[in-house]
């Protein structure tokens, strides 16, 4: 695995019911690169009325493949697509976890949920980008399957 090149994904999402989603498409057509999330915040768009408290999650595979309910919203620690998760208070603080050994080859989704509906949520998503061999894309993606 070789070390390409740092860069930042960033957006925000409309939050009109308790949960969304949001697919952020990185693979490149080809199964050499891959990237590595070092870092997941979220935080209401507006802060001035942040008063909303937010949570949310990165996964490698459609939360709502999940046969569970509100699949947007839970924080799943045994499921192997579920690579980070974040949340923000209502006095502007943050805090995330990462699976550190994560390696996304192909699709990243961002899920957020929130106690308010009808605000703009930001995420801002910190990645390193890699070249890989053949072996570590196909066992990166077996890995991020949630096999459960």
């Amino acid at each position: 695995m070789k070390y390409v090149r740092s860069y930042t994904l960033r957006g925000t999402v409309s939050v009109t019911t308790p949960g969304v989603k949001k697919k952020i498409d990185i693979f490149n057509g080809e199964y050499n690169r891959g990237i590595r999330v070092t870092n997941f915040q979220i935080f209401p768009s507006d802060p001035i009325f942040a008063n909303a408290e937010t949570s949310g999650f990165l996964a490698t595979e459609d939360p709502e493949i999940r046969p569970i309910a509100n699949p947007l919203r839970i924080w799943d620690w045994a499921d192997n697509s579920q690579i980070a998760w974040a949340y923000s208070e209502d006095t502007l603080y943050a805090d995330e976890f990462l699976a550190r050994s994560n390696l996304v080859i192909e699709d990243l989704y961002v899920c957020i949920a929130s106690g308010a509906t009808n605000i703009g949520v930001g995420y801002l998503i910190e990645v390193d980008e890699f070249e890989l061999a053949p072996y570590q894309s196909t066992l990166s993606i077996v890995g991020n399957m949630n096999q459960g």
